[in-house]
């Protein structure tokens, strides 16, 4: 992934942002997207990285999309 260093002036600018932002050149035609981080959106996230961690080593059952498909009536 490249990285690139933005002005004080952009920095503030997208900093405000509360999700997704279109970024255009100076003619207006879109260059791509900068969606901030969720800390920055003031999302909060509940599970510290303990719990996460015992989440990821349950194994127990487990279904696949269409198991749940299946049981939902959609097949």
């Amino acid at each position: 992934m490249s990285r690139i260093t933005l002005t004080a002036d952009m920095t503030a600018l997208l900093s405000g942002a509360n999700g997704r932002v279109e970024l255009c050149d100076d003619a207006g035609n879109p260059i791509g997207f900068f969606e901030p981080q969720p800390e920055q959106r003031g999302e909060y996230w509940p599970f510290t990285d303990e719990e996460v961690a015992e989440a990821d080593k349950d194994t127990g059952p487990t279904c696949t999309l269409d198991d749940i498909a299946k049981r939902a009536g959609l097949l």
